[in-house]
């Protein structure tokens, strides 16, 4: 076999071996491209349920003016609760449309999983204070119809520290349950660029075990604190 045969089946060779890899990145983008939809998927739908929280409160909440309407305090309360999730439901809405502006249409998958990771840590931790706002007042709204106020003061110290703990339990439970996304992001981040992928579902297992242990925690914490509050 002479030099140039040689040449030839070595070129050959090279040429296989790179379109070898070249279909296993693009296998490896599209499996990621996946993932990264699911992910999305499942952050969308919190959103879905903070608008769908959010348009009902405004709901019961003109239902509460008009079961008030004599009471002055009580109505003018629940006018301005209105303004307030109305913004409420604007920024949601806004915010759930910026996070649809990352997908893959407009930018490579790298660059879109950038802007995702991004999104999450500066806008929808944000964000989670809105919804946990608004998830309180949507129990205000419906307490407001169940019962039978005269004024405001039927709201002493102990209903109002009992929705502060309901507060804070929304959010954390929340903002510490839906890490999951942001590390599937990150994730799929450093898979992109390696050269093997991570096994979604068993990480996602793990922190199932965490986020159940963590609700567990914060709902004893909440009980307890309701408790305490109802016997002082």
């Amino acid at each position: 076999m002479d030099l140039d045969q040689l040449k030839n089946g070595w070129k050959k060779s090279k040429k296989r071996i790179e379109n070898n890899v070249h279909l296993n990145k693009e296998k490896m983008e599209a499996i990621l491209k996946k993932q990264a939809e699911e992910t999305t998927h499942g952050l969308s739908r919190v959103f879905i349920m903070g608008i769908v929280v959010q348009s009902l409160t405004i709901l019961f909440l003109v239902l509460d003016i008009f079961k008030y309407s004599e009471v002055t305090d009580l109505a003018i309360a629940n006018a301005l609760s209105i303004v307030m999730i109305s913004f409420a439901l604007y920024y949601s809405l806004n915010r759930f449309n910026v996070l649809k502006s990352t997908n893959y249409e407009v930018f490579s998958l790298s660059e879109s999983l950038k802007k995702k990771i991004a999104f999450y840590k500066f806008s929808y931790n944000k964000w989670l204070l809105s919804f946990a706002s608004s998830f309180v007042i949507f129990i205000w709204s419906i307490n407001m119809l169940a019962g039978d106020f005269t004024s405001l003061g039927g709201f002493n110290i102990r209903i109002l520290s009992v929705y502060f703990l309901c507060f804070l339990f929304i959010y954390f439970s929340n903002r510490y349950a839906h890490t999951k996304y942001l590390h599937e992001y990150e994730i799929s981040l450093n898979d992109l660029g390696g050269s093997q992928l991570t096994d979604l579902k068993a990480e996602s297992r793990k922190f199932r075990i965490f986020k159940l242990v963590l609700i567990i925690i914060l709902t004893l914490i909440l009980i307890l604190g309701i408790v305490v509050l109802v016997m002082n």
